[in-house]
């Protein structure tokens, strides 16, 4: 019989989205990043945005795209079941991320997104 284990207090799991979103900004602003040539800048959203799910935007020669941090595969569908609609992409940024990994991370689920964005144009 497996042992049941308590549930992760709320106030840990906003620390840790807190220190991953803090990590996910740090990887794009303070550690050498190539982006490439559709992608100009990546910003952090105002208080309101991230209020509305939004923490970042990707300025891309396809447009303005929301990006959401989320620190857990658990987050990321609790999100999508919360904001079904929300068109944010979203990055999963686990603890154990190298700021070159969050870097990758977030160009593979931005070019993906927008081949997507491309596809439905198309139609």
């Amino acid at each position: 019989m497996s042992e049941k284990t308590d549930p992760i207090p709320q106030e840990t799991l906003r620390a840790l989205g807190f220190q991953n979103e803090e990590r996910f900004f740090d990887a794009l602003r303070n550690h050498p990043v190539d982006f490439p040539s559709w992608l100009y800048k990546i910003e952090k959203a105002t208080s309101q945005e991230d209020r509305e799910g939004t923490d970042a935007w990707a300025y891309t020669e396809f447009g303005r795209i929301p990006l959401q941090v989320k620190s857990s595969c658990r987050g990321f569908e609790n999100f999508h079941r919360l904001h079904p609609n929300n068109p944010a992409v979203i990055i999963v940024v686990r603890a154990t991320d190298s700021p070159g990994e969050i870097q990758k991370k977030t160009l593979r689920f931005l070019s993906k997104d927008i081949q997507s964005r491309q596809r439905r144009t198309a139609r």
